[in-house]
């Protein structure tokens, strides 16, 4: 039997919490002040200490980093090269404890999908390179291209007991230090801001706790998990942003529906009721606490900014509408022209905004399917959709063969915000931002199956091996 790698579960479960811990404080201390480098080295020779040679701790660092990396922050390529030196850190660890427990990860409907994302990727970056397009925006949309790459360090947790549970707890201590950290910066500016402060890190975080909440058999989990998700709830409701909250919403039914197909037993559809009117609670916490610590009127404002959704009147809350409906006629229009391979990473726009009347240079486009199309071509607009499909059936056949309820509602969790995403990304671009392809990808990659050293595949959560 191969040698097992690694620390004890609780020297390395202690590892994990202090990790999350420094890292919250000092993400917060180096976007302050400038000094993410400094907590970034800071922290990794803390956990290489604490934890010895063992991937998960600069892949955690590389995910946290990735948390609170501003894409409008003006140091974008650096934090993006610090988060980098973690995850290839991570990825010689994660090789090495691979091959020493002669494990490897046999073909599946999600590994292929993966697979042909990374394939389509790869050849993007060298179409792009081909066309001579900008190396800086090819870089940033890389990053988040490869970002889905983190599945694969998913299964490597199964060989410590209790290492998933660890994983999804640092998903929800993520989730927090992303929503205190945004709304820190609300209270602090007395407005709407975006990118890493208001991100889908919060409410991917919400529904976990919400699908805890829901599988629970204990009541006092429930009803403590409901309630503490009204922080990332309050997040996401002083986003302002509507494809977050109809991505929400959405995620919101599709939790539901994989409850009732995973349950299958009389009660189901009381205990969801039961769940919706704790997580209805939970929302309405959110909204009152807005209320209590900002003022004015937060629910006639969320109102009307989701009202305004399908609008293209101008004014303050369909300006974007506008835009948006401009960068998609200008994208619809270059996609024509190249509709097979696409422009390839670092591609440029030409966009007339609509209400200035001047001409504007941008590599992106609010619309992931167009973004898609028009940088990698049909195919990747196909493998994209392939992948998110692929998730969505797998963890949703998960919610039914799995026999703990944690396990179901960690499956149902990666079915509702992969549902979310796809939402959300009908609007936004997030499937290529390293804050939600990451931690995404980290929720898919335990639906990977294993094949051990003795040629057994596993699918489950737990290794024993």
């Amino acid at each position: 039997m191969p040698e097992a790698v690694g620390v004890s579960v609780p020297q390395g479960g202690w590892a994990l919490g202090l990790l999350v811990l420094s890292e919250i404080l000092l993400v917060t201390l180096g976007v302050a002040v400038g000094w993410p480098l400094a907590f970034g080295l800071g922290a990794a020779i803390f956990l290489f200490w604490k934890m010895g040679p063992d991937s998960r701790a600069p892949f955690l660092a590389c995910m946290v980093y990735s948390a609170f990396t501003l894409y409008t922050g003006g140091h974008l390529t650096r934090d993006l090269g610090i988060m980098f030196a973690f995850g290839l850190c991570a990825l010689v660890l994660a090789l090495r404890e691979y091959r020493r427990r002669g494990w490897t990860i046999p073909r599946s409907p999600l590994a292929d999908a993966l697979a042909l994302w990374l394939a389509v990727t790869l050849l993007g970056c060298l179409y792009g390179l081909a066309r001579g397009n900008s190396l800086k925006d090819m870089g940033v949309e890389m990053a988040g291209a490869l970002g889905l790459m983190a599945a694969f360090f998913s299964p490597l947790w199964r060989a410590r007991r209790g290492a998933p549970k660890t994983a999804l707890a640092a998903v929800i201590v993520l989730t927090y230090a992303s929503a205190l950290f945004g709304l820190f910066f609300f209270f602090l500016y007395k407005r709407r801001l975006g990118d890493a402060w208001f991100s889908p890190i919060p409410p991917m975080g919400a529904m976990v706790l919400l699908c805890v909440s829901l599988y629970s058999p204990r009541g006092w989990v429930r009803i403590g998990a409901a309630l503490l998700s009204f922080v990332p709830l309050m997040n996401l409701l002083l986003s302002f942003t509507r494809g977050y909250w109809l991505g929400f919403i959405a995620g919101l039914a599709a939790l539901g529906a994989a409850y009732l197909y995973g349950e299958q037993k009389r009660g189901s559809a009381w205990t969801l009721l039961r769940f919706l009117a704790v997580a209805v609670l939970a929302g309405g916490l959110a909204l009152g606490l807005s209320q209590r610590f900002i003022g004015g009127e937060i629910g006639s404002s969320v109102a009307r900014r989701f009202g305004s959704s399908f609008s293209s009147q101008v004014n303050g809350n369909t300006y974007s509408n506008i835009v948006r409906l401009s960068e998609y006629a200008a994208t619809w229009k270059q996609i024509l022209a190249s509709p097979v391979t696409g422009y390839g990473p670092g591609a440029m726009l030409n966009v007339k905004d609509p209400i200035i009347g001047i001409q504007i240079r941008q590599p992106f486009v609010h619309q992931m399917i167009l973004w898609q199309w028009f940088k990698f071509g049909l195919a990747g607009l196909a493998v994209m959709f392939w992948l998110l499909w692929v998730s969505c059936r797998e963890s949703l056949l998960e919610t039914r063969r799995s026999t703990e309820w944690w396990k179901r509602a960690a499956a149902a969790s990666i079915f509702a915000n992969t549902v979310m995403v796809a939402v959300i990304c009908a609007t936004n671009y997030s499937l290529n931002e390293v804050f939600v392809a990451i931690p995404l990808s980290f929720l898919w990659g335990f639906l990977l199956p294993v094949r051990e050293a003795n040629g057994v595949i596993s699918n489950e959560w737990e290794v024993s091996s």
